[in-house]
Formats: C-alpha cells, structure tokens, sequence
C-alpha cells in the first residue's frame, strides 16, 4: 500500500522533485488521489535531507510507479538533497574529523546507515565512523556523560502526551542551534 500510494499522499508533483515532509486530507474518506492531498500554506518542508528522510526517498524511489510522472522527477529527488549534504570538520583534541553535517547533529538522523546498505561502500562507512567519533569526542571533551540524541519527554508521570525533544546535538556540525 505505501509503494502504491506513497507519491501520491506526499508527492509535490510533476516538475518538483520535491516529497512533502507532511500532507493535509481533503477527504479522509476518499480513495487516494493527487488532488486529495496538499500542502498547508506556507509549508515548505520537504524530504530534501540527507538523513532519515532519505530513506523514504529511497522507498519512493525503488517501489512507487513513476510511469504518471517525467522520467527526470526520480533524478530531481537526488538533485534536492544535494544543498544539504555537506562535508564540515569537527575540531577535536585530536585534530580535525570531517563528518556530514546534521540537522542537529543527533545520533537518529543516521538510521538511514541502519536501515540502506550503506556500509557496504566504504567512504560511507567512514562518513558514519567519523559521527561516532566527533560525537564521542565532543561528549569527552566536555565531560558529558553520554552522546546527545533527540528524545521523547517522558520525565513528567502521568504525562501520557510528551513532548519530543529535537534540538539536540552538536552544534558547530549542525545547520540548527
């Protein structure tokens, strides 16, 4: 059902590119078609990261039929990501490592390495390595105790809606503070 209806429900249509990060129902209980779903105005989020929105990307791009859409929107889905891969160098005590630069930099913007077949080619085994390594780093560097990650709030009992917690990182390797 998600390869059938993926592009679809998120798909921004022909010419774009661009997968929506959310989509509003005109009629949730209509079969789905293009024109049932939509942007809210002013939304301009889309899946064009390098990090956990790749693998939809990746999903959309090797199971949906493209047959309705130009043969150059699968390529403009790549192309779209492109602004935001960026190589940047953490400053350790050590020296400088070079990593891809993060959103936050938190450690779940890497399931992409979890879920893709990503270690199998080596540079991108070293990308993944050398996060490890500035995350460790920057956590020794600053005696925290841990590696920092986004997290859903459960602190609060009885709290049974917690909020999530995003902006959570490193920041000299992040495009967010």
């Amino acid at each position: 059902m998600m390869a059938k209806n993926g592009l679809t429900v998120f798909y921004d249509g022909p010419g774009s590119g661009n997968i929506r990060c959310v989509s509003m129902i005109k009629n949730v209980a209509a079969m789905p078609t293009s024109d049932n779903y939509y942007r809210t105005p002013g939304d301009d989020c889309n899946l064009d990261d390098p990090y956990e929105g790749e693998t939809f990307t990746f999903f959309v791009d090797l199971y949906s039929d493209w047959s309705p859409y130009p043969a150059s929107d699968r390529d403009l889905l790549w192309v779209n990501k492109r602004t935001k891969l960026q190589a940047v160098n953490f400053n350790s005590l050590v020296g400088p490592i070079t990593v891809e630069r993060g959103w936050w930099h938190s450690s779940h913007e890497k399931w992409k390495f979890m879920e893709l077949p990503y270690f199998d080619v080596p540079l991108m085994n070293s990308v993944f390595l050398n996060g490890e390594r500035a995350r460790t780093h920057f956590s020794m560097m600053h005696s925290y105790p841990g590696l920092f990650a986004a997290v859903t709030n459960v602190s609060e009992p009885g709290d049974y809606t917690p909020g999530y917690i995003s902006a959570v990182g490193i920041q000299e390797i992040a495009f967010q503070k």
